[in-house]
C-alpha cells in the first residue's frame, strides 16, 4: 500500500510553506521534513523538501556516531 502525502500538517513551519508554495511532496518527504523540523532545522533555510530524506539520513548518521563516541 502506497502511503499518501500528508494532507494537512498542523503547527508546522514546513507544512505552512509546503501548502503556500503548493509543493507536490511525497509522504516520505513530508515525514523527513517534519523530523528535521523537530531537530531544529528550518525548511527553505537548512534544507528543502527535495533533499530532506538525504539530510535526515546524514544527521541521523552523525547522531549515531556521536553516541557511539561516548562509549569509547
Amino acid at each position: 500500500m502506497k502511503r499518501r502525502r500528508l494532507k494537512k500538517i498542523a503547527d508546522s513551519y514546513y507544512g505552512e510553506w509546503r501548502d503556500k508554495l503548493k509543493l507536490k511532496t511525497t509522504r516520505k518527504q513530508d515525514d523527513a521534513c517534519l523530523q528535521l523540523e523537530r531537530w531544529g532545522k528550518r525548511f527553505l533555510v537548512d534544507f528543502g523538501y527535495e533533499n530532506a530524506e538525504w539530510k535526515l539520513e546524514e544527521l541521523f548518521s552523525e547522531r549515531l556516531l556521536e553516541v557511539a563516541g561516548m562509549f569509547h
